[in-house]
């Protein structure tokens, strides 16, 4: 009796046992199989942004195994109650550049010497000197200048307009003025390098510096805004140079450079029309047969029939180990009167879909990623109803597209117009 009730107590955990175990091979049999249909399950791709990355501003998806998005996307907020175009003026000195007053008294970007000085003291605290003007090339009258911060620090300055005098018969107004001011003891070399890292895939590099930068960006943006006398958007763009970055801008650029340990990092800042960035981009235009070039778009003729549009360009801040030690600045163009009222602006698909049509006819080796698909003003042509072809600045969708194949070693740009899709470029490297 003992021995049966004791087998019996024994065979109840046997039993258990055996069913937990089959429990155990169930699982094991379903997880396999889950396993198994995991690696063989294929990935998602598609072709469009959905609203919501249109709202949110941001895209990230696979077109196909090598053509990929990881772009910020202008938002649909921005459009949604459409965009204005405008003629095109040439900014220019109010008082009259070959004046006397003028020549006692220069200005820059219709600002005096003691303008300018409070505003760059906002940079650099210091003190702005310049000589007389120099008129030996009439066409490009140019002033050289000094600038000295309250460190001790000695800053080169140079100064030239354009008088396009083959345009307006004369040399009296002073038009489109270009600022450089460069630090005597700076690597021109590498300025120049960190600023070409802009056509790089280099974003996400930065320097011990960066930050503190990014930190104060809104007070650079401020003195920028004083200092040219133009709107300046709110977007911006850093771009940092190390060994790191060094080596890759050597790579895509194409250049030489024997980096020397320091670090440096560019701010960049873009020019504003109706909350959107001026581009930099030059689709270019070729004139049609019945038409004519106006006397301004005459000037970007190489006599060809190819008009090169009158593009406007960013500003630039420079800085070595968190230093400001160059600026570049500039004011070409400006807003006329009004070319088109608002009109609907066509949903940034239409421009993503043509490039993907771009791509479709290439054996993609390499990966290629789309940066950007933004809504800006660009420089164009439009011919009006006297067949007569006029600068423009009108809203396009541009496509940025870093491609790693040997035909494109940086960030190109594809360029759509904002109201009809029409493409103005392919392929486009900004200045």
């Amino acid at each position: 009796m003992l021995t049966q009730n004791l087998s019996s107590r024994e065979g109840c955990p046997m039993k258990k046992f055996k069913q937990i175990l089959c429990i155990i091979c169930v699982l094991g049999l379903l997880t396999g199989c889950g396993g198994k249909q995991n690696k063989t399950e294929k990935k998602t791709y598609r072709q469009e942004l959905s609203e919501e990355e249109m709202s949110n501003g941001h895209a990230s998806f696979d077109i196909d195994e090598k053509f990929k998005v990881d772009a910020n996307v202008t938002k649909s907020e921005v459009y949604k109650d459409g965009m204005k175009s405008y003629y095109m003026n040439q900014y220019k000195e109010k008082i009259k550049g070959t004046s006397k007053k003028f020549t006692d008294n220069p200005t820059v970007f219709n600002r005096t010497q003691k303008e300018m000085e409070k505003t760059l003291n906002k940079l650099i605290p210091g003190k702005l000197s310049w000589k007389k003007i120099n008129r030996n090339y009439k066409n490009e009258p140019v002033i050289e200048g000094t600038y000295k911060s309250d460190d001790g620090d000695k800053y080169k300055m140079h100064i030239v307009w354009d008088t396009y005098n083959n345009v307006t018969g004369n040399s009296d107004t002073y038009f489109c003025p270009s600022f450089y001011m460069l630090g005597e003891k700076s690597d021109k070399e590498h300025i120049s390098a960190v600023i070409s890292g802009l056509q790089a895939d280099i974003d996400d590099i930065k320097t011990d510096y960066t930050n503190m930068i990014e930190k104060n960006v809104g007070t650079y943006k401020k003195a920028v805004e004083e200092l040219i006398g133009r709107k300046i958007n709110d977007e911006y763009r850093m771009c940092s140079l190390n060994a790191k970055s060094a080596k890759i801008i050597n790579d895509t650029q194409s250049i030489e450079l024997k980096y020397n340990g320091k670090q440096y990092d560019l701010l960049a800042f873009y020019k504003d029309v109706d909350n959107l960035k001026f581009s930099d981009i030059d689709p270019g235009y070729q004139v049609k047969a019945d038409e004519k070039p106006d006397k301004w778009a005459k000037t970007t003729s190489a006599g060809n029939d190819h008009l090169s549009s009158m593009y406007d360009t960013s500003v630039y801040l420079v800085f070595c180990e968190g230093k400001l030690e160059y600026i570049e600045a500039d004011s070409f163009r400006e807003t006329g009167s009004v070319y088109k009222n608002e009109q609907k602006i066509i949903s940034p698909n239409k421009a993503l879909k043509e490039v993907i049509k771009f791509y479709e006819k290439k054996l993609l080796v390499d990966e290629v990623k789309i940066k950007s698909i933004e809504l800006q003003y660009a420089a164009y042509y439009a011919s009006d109803s006297s067949k007569t072809v006029k600068p423009v600045i009108t809203p396009v969708w541009l496509v940025g597209v870093y491609d790693n194949e040997e035909s494109i070693e940086r960030i190109a740009y594809f360029c759509y117009d904002g109201y009809t899709g029409e493409c103005y470029g392919n392929e486009i490297i900004p200045w």
